[in-house]
């Protein structure tokens, strides 16, 4: 019954289909709260209550469907503290996204060994990160983003060796980065940004072969890009914004064939502005406004003719823009700033 426009309250007497093995009642308009006789429903392998506008909190009895293989309670507005996940030691799919829950998250979520995908994004939750994610060998989707969690990333993080999404941004996650998670080389995404993380971006990270897309923005990072990331030829987003980086770009950045978007704006990257960077020609937007770069216009830019938006201002660029700039005929927003003599 998903994706249609049902009101009204989910009626108690659903607890009485006890042969049901799969409710799928997502994208509705329920407005009401779950009823509690859904644990009645002890054959479910799959509940999702999904974008149904619904309200309260989680009752209690439906830690008694223990059979669960997926549950997606996702984009309502629930509240009150978690439900007791260690009950659902069957879980491989696991969304409370966009709510209003609050509290701590239990290291009980260890006990959920079989576990692919879990996304508590988007809700009100505190304290440090839970312990024991490490044992969830088979977890590859990880999204914490978008709460108040505090503390320093977890130790046993670097066991996630299956992970291919992390997400942790916008969170108030402290400390340096372990150069450990450099261990895991299946990720595709990795989101550390807006939170308030120090240190140097580890080396290790030049290992994420299959990464896609990086960003650690909104931190207090210092130090320069590892030259190690040169190995990642895949990546296609590469985000180190308002950071504290205080170093020249590597030339080796030039092996970034797969770059469409690069903003290392808001830090205090000196030097010239790399050739190097001539080379990235599937750009699309590139961004490195507010450093300490001191050189002539870099002409060079004129081979990156897929760019859409550039911002080089508040840097000590100088001399002529010449024609460079008419080659980029996809513009559609441009700043230099500050330019001596055009």
């Amino acid at each position: 019954l998903s994706s249609n426009s049902l009101g009204g309250r989910v009626p108690w007497s659903i607890g009485l289909l006890t042969r049901l093995n799969d409710i799928n009642l997502s994208t509705n308009s329920l407005s009401s709260s779950i009823p509690s006789s859904l644990g009645l429903l002890t054959r479910l392998t799959s509940l999702n209550l999904s974008g149904c506008s619904l309200m309260g909190t989680v009752p209690g009895m439906l830690s008694y469907l223990t059979g669960l293989y997926a549950l997606d309670l996702s984009s309502n507005a629930l509240n009150g503290t978690l439900p007791k996940l260690r009950k659902y030691s069957r879980l491989a799919h696991l969304d409370l996204s966009a709510n209003s829950f609050q509290g701590t998250v239990s290291g009980g979520v260890g006990k959920l060994s079989l576990l692919q995908h879990l996304d508590l994004s988007v809700n009100q939750l505190n304290g440090t990160l839970p312990k024991g994610l490490g044992r969830i060998s088979l977890l590859s989707h990880l999204d914490l983003s978008m709460n108040s969690f505090n503390g320093n990333l977890p130790e046993d993080l670097d066991q996630l060796t299956a992970l291919t999404n992390l997400n942790l941004a916008s969170n108030t996650i402290n400390g340096t980065i372990p150069d450990s998670l450099g261990n895991l080389t299946n990720l595709r995404s990795l989101n550390f940004s807006t939170n308030l993380l120090n240190g140097s971006i580890p080396a290790s990270f030049g290992d994420f072969s299959h990464l896609l897309y990086f960003d650690v923005s909104y931190n207090g990072l210092n130090g320069s890009l590892p030259v190690s990331f040169s190995r990642l030829s895949a990546l296609k987003h590469l985000q180190v914004a308002n950071n504290q980086l205080n170093q020249t770009l590597p030339a080796s950045i030039s092996s970034l064939i797969s770059l469409t978007n690069l903003n290392i704006s808001i830090n205090f990257i000196n030097g010239t502005f790399p050739a190097a960077i001539s080379s990235l020609t599937n750009l699309v937007a590139l961004d490195v406004h507010f450093n300490s770069m001191n050189c002539s216009f870099p002409s060079y830019i004129s081979t990156l003719t897929k760019l859409t938006w550039l911002d080089m201002s508040d840097n000590k660029f100088w001399g002529p823009l010449g024609e460079t700039i008419g080659t980029l005929t996809d513009l559609e927003f441009l700043c230099e700033g500050g330019l001596g003599s055009w």
